[in-house]
């Protein structure tokens, strides 16, 4: 059931999807000005094509998730999923700006390397 050569790129494709999905989503919550409302932060987030291009992008990624489930045990797919954690880290440092500490990266790489291990196991 776990076809590598389909599995594998389509959880990588979802991942990304989510990855740069949530990092537009958080562009779009950085525009919210300090002190407003919650009602006017809604009105803000809501008022920006940030947003919706990141719940588009999410959505496609939902979507696709579900095709990779079709063709993998849950287990299986599951932790490509943690390749995300790296993926967010470059988004957010490529879109948004956000500094990558040498701990953040290290952990990370803590991370991705796991993510291998699980993928190499029975």
């Amino acid at each position: 059931m776990n076809n590598p050569a389909f599995v594998l790129p389509m959880a990588l494709m979802v991942t990304a999807l989510g990855a740069v999905g949530q990092t537009l989503m958080k562009k779009a919550i950085n525009l919210i000005p300090a002190g407003a409302t919650w009602i006017e932060a809604i009105g803000v987030a809501a008022r920006s094509g940030w947003l919706w291009l990141g719940v588009a992008i999410t959505g496609l990624g939902t979507i696709s998730w579900f095709v990779v489930l079709t063709r993998a045990e849950l287990s299986y797919a599951t932790p490509l999923a943690g390749i995300g954690i790296v993926l967010v880290m470059v988004s957010s440092a490529v879109i948004l700006g956000e500094p990558l500490g040498a701990m953040r990266v290290m952990g990370t790489l803590v991370i991705a390397a796991g993510v291998w291990l699980v993928m190499r196991g029975g």
